[in-house]
């Protein structure tokens, strides 16, 4: 009977863990500085957006906008085979 009890508390207690490693680290102290950026504007839209966000989700946003510029250049750059003339 132990042993389900010990085996259920190891099975809930994994998933926080894991949600511990992906958490933002947190300082002491004082309170992180928000890093604020400003949208392009985009076709007729002449209104510019500023979003702030904390420094980790900045990191994290960098990420992805480079992984989707690698990816636009991976696909700009794909020549199709030749065709048949």
């Amino acid at each position: 009977m132990r042993f389900i009890v010990l085996i259920t508390m190891i099975a809930l207690a994994a998933p926080s863990a894991v949600l511990a490693q992906e958490a933002p680290p947190t300082e002491t102290g004082k309170p992180e500085k928000p890093v604020c950026k400003t949208t392009s504007t985009t076709g007729s839209r002449l209104r510019r957006t500023r979003y702030c966000m904390t420094k980790w989700e900045a990191k994290i946003d960098e990420e992805k906008s480079r992984r989707d510029v690698d990816q636009m250049r991976r696909t700009d750059t794909y020549t199709p085979p030749a065709g048949p003339f």
